[in-house]
């Protein structure tokens, strides 16, 4: 069992980081929520949230992992911007003030079963104002089945980073197994079909979708 399943991931976020996706969401934010407390779910490295602060936005940056938090603040301080961090389970009720929530990069992925993102999505309803707004992002089917077989070998400082991805449990799902020198970690992700997200989100007021290559950007109101 991992200790800390996240503990090996963020040079495949330094890697691979989507700022094409980053620029997206900031797009959308800007549109359709332009004052307010940002709540940041899932922050990972938090650079949607500190380009949110930097752009005047108050936010709170939230993460089930304590290394990426810290990371997380380290990143903000280099940005020279101030961005609040606190460690909290998307899985668990919402007990911050918020007035919109960004939960960005396949976040809500790497929940397992349809009760935990109908709990997940029934949690930041619940924290939402009338008029508050969500944006998250699901994995595509399609793109999963894409990345199964994915070997790929990164130069980090601390060493090289194996990354493998292999099918997961479910069919719409894959492994990640990260190895570096004697240190292994596996960490699955799930998706579901458009027809199912549809209906997890029908609580929801819908303002806008984004089909993307990988994934899929909805753009919700409470």
């Amino acid at each position: 069992m991992n200790h800390n399943p996240y503990a090996l991931f963020y040079d495949i976020y330094q890697a691979h980081y989507d700022h094409a996706l980053k620029a997206i969401y900031l797009d959308a934010i800007q549109t359709h929520a332009k004052e307010g407390k940002i709540l940041e779910m899932g922050c990972g490295p938090a650079f949607i949230g500190i380009a949110l602060a930097e752009l005047g936005y108050d936010v709170l940056a939230t993460d089930i992992s304590e290394d990426f938090l810290s990371q997380a603040q380290k990143n903000a301080t280099q940005a020279g911007c101030d961005l609040a961090v606190a460690a909290h389970n998307i899985l668990d009720p919402i007990p911050f003030d918020v007035d919109h929530v960004v939960m960005g990069f396949d976040v809500i992925n790497h929940l397992e079963t349809l009760d935990q993102f109908d709990q997940a999505l029934r949690h930041i309803y619940a924290a939402l104002p009338d008029g508050g707004m969500l944006f998250f992002d699901v994995l595509q089917c399609d793109y999963i089945r894409t990345m199964v077989g994915h070997v790929e070998a990164l130069t980090t400082e601390k060493g090289t980073l194996e990354w493998r991805i292999t099918q997961g449990p479910y069919p719409c799902s894959f492994r990640h197994r990260l190895k570096r020198d004697d240190r292994v970690i596996t960490l699955n992700q799930r998706s579901f079909a458009a027809e199912t997200m549809t209906t997890l989100l029908s609580r929801f007021t819908w303002v806008e979708h984004l089909p993307l290559s990988d994934r899929t950007v909805y753009i919700l109101k409470k």
